[in-house]
């Protein structure tokens, strides 16, 4: 198994979960990581804006696209690294960040490649498409908008993949176990090259 999760908390949260199953970690790949289309360090949502913490848990970590503001003189930190606000008012940690390509590394097959990489889905599966194509038998994507839904039904649908299940964000869908309401979406698909219909249901 190859894992990877660039926030601190839920990265040392992986390796206790597996602890807690009788998993050693250590007989694994765990990656402290962003996956995106480009290699090198990245900065990653940690803090939402005062205006908008209700109490509740957040799982909205994603890679940050707004610019810094120009003065932060916080001087705070999250898991011992610094924090620096941005304009939209979130705060972020630099975190590495991988390609597709890189996280597998040396696999020459993957059954299942599983992600919910916060918006960064298109990005990651066009830059390391040849590569999904040649090694990984299926892929299950959590969806975070409808434009990045539209571009991984059209490019993967391009190459070949065959479409299992599709189930658009933000809204009530009609599924096997009835209706369910999706935050985010969820696609599931098939490469034909290296997998049967049969071991994909």
């Amino acid at each position: 198994m190859i894992a990877v999760e660039p926030e601190p908390t839920y990265f040392h949260w992986l390796r206790q979960r597996l602890r807690d199953n009788d998993i050693d970690p250590s007989q694994h790949r765990l990656v402290w990581a962003a996956v995106t289309d480009r290699c090198g360090t990245i900065p990653l949502y940690v803090e939402r804006p005062a205006q908008v913490r209700d109490g509740e848990p957040w799982f909205g970590q994603a890679i940050a696209h707004s610019p810094y503001c120009e003065a932060d003189t916080t001087a705070r930190e999250y898991w011992g690294l610094p924090l620096r606000r941005h304009v939209d008012g979130y705060s972020s940690i630099q975190v590495p960040c991988l390609t597709l390509e890189q996280v597998l590394d040396g696999r020459s097959v993957v059954d299942l490649l599983d992600m919910d990489i916060q918006g960064e889905e298109l990005r990651a599966v066009a830059s390391s498409a040849d590569l999904l194509d040649a090694t990984v038998k299926r892929l299950h994507i959590g969806t975070h908008s409808r434009q990045i839904e539209r571009g991984l039904r059209k490019l993967l649908a391009k190459r070949g993949w065959q479409l299992l299940a599709d189930y658009g964000c933000l809204g009530v869908r009609d599924t096997p176990y009835g209706p369910i309401r999706f935050e985010d979406g969820v696609q599931t698909w098939l490469n034909p090259r290296l997998a049967s219909a049969a071991e994909g249901s």
